[in-house]
């Protein structure tokens, strides 16, 4: 497999660490189960834009191994999250924006957090808002696929009243 120096990093990390767990020193545990359950999502995605949009989502493999990590990885006094940030720096057109998309769908709806928040944030709000743009027409995709996803947050889905939130931009 090819990857660059900082990925082949992470991944010997990963592994290291795979074999600290459950030192008392080591405050961090990997949850498998979590990081099943969040690439699994990626099955309810499509593609919001360009000449795919509707298409069922095709995570790519370096980027669902970031995700695998990311999400699996806990710490043992509270359970919350080892990473909290990840910093992904790849070349145009290697869909940057869409795997974003998914992750703040996966942060607004799939994380059990109290009151979730996405921010997009760019050097320029044209850019910021090509992201909301995108993850608000995948929530809508997944509420049109799953119209309890809608009654539960309150979107409202073709035919009904408008007395619902709307996702706005």
């Amino acid at each position: 497999i090819i990857a660059g120096k900082w990925i082949r990093l992470a991944m010997e990390r990963h592994k290291r660490d795979l074999t600290r767990v459950g030192d008392p020193a080591f405050p961090y545990y990997f949850d498998e189960n979590e990081a099943r359950r969040v690439l699994a999502l990626y099955d309810l995605f499509k593609f919001s834009k360009g000449k795919e949009t509707g298409q069922p989502f095709d995570i790519m493999p370096w980027f669902a191994a970031l995700v695998y990590m990311a999400y699996g990885w806990r710490r043992t006094d509270n359970d919350g999250k080892r990473f909290r940030k990840v910093y992904c720096k790849v070349g145009r057109g290697n869909a940057k924006t869409a795997n974003l998309v998914t992750i703040g769908v996966i942060g607004f709806l799939f994380d059990n957090a109290t009151d979730p928040e996405v921010y997009w944030i760019a050097t320029k709000k044209d850019q910021a808002k090509i992201g909301w743009d995108r993850q608000r027409t995948m929530m809508k995709m997944l509420v049109s696929d799953f119209p309890e996803l809608g009654q539960m947050l309150n979107i409202p889905t073709k035919g009904q009243k408008k007395k619902f939130i709307k996702i706005t931009g």
